[in-house]
């Protein structure tokens, strides 16, 4: 079983989103940071204001991807976040970030 924890962020939190953009994509990293759309995520990459709550999201979902993309492609990754966890109550963890659940019981990328 996986546990994250946040890091202390070194990078602002538009960089933070910019290589979530890279791992995951502008649609799921949208949905794990509660973007209303990809134009306003892609909005929050250029550094206007993001949301408190977005930046924490980010900063939980880049730790997370920066580990599993270790030892995991990134479609396989992409799949994670967007899968069903058996560790979360077949929540998936992009959906747990999004709403707060705690991820430490979150069943590990392959």
């Amino acid at each position: 079983m996986g546990h994250w924890q946040i890091q202390p962020a070194g990078q602002p939190a538009r960089l933070h989103i910019r290589t979530l953009l890279e791992l995951l994509g502008p649609t799921l990293t949208a949905v794990v940071l509660g973007a209303s759309s990809t134009a306003q995520l892609l909005s929050w990459a250029r550094g206007t204001r993001i949301p408190r709550t977005a930046t924490r999201r980010a900063a939980i979902a880049l730790d997370i991807a920066r580990t599993a993309a270790r030892d995991t492609d990134s479609a396989t990754l992409r799949a994670w976040f967007r899968g069903k966890n058996p560790g979360l109550g077949d929540v998936s963890p992009a959906r747990a970030i999004l709403t707060g659940l705690p991820l430490s019981n979150a069943t590990a990328p392959p």
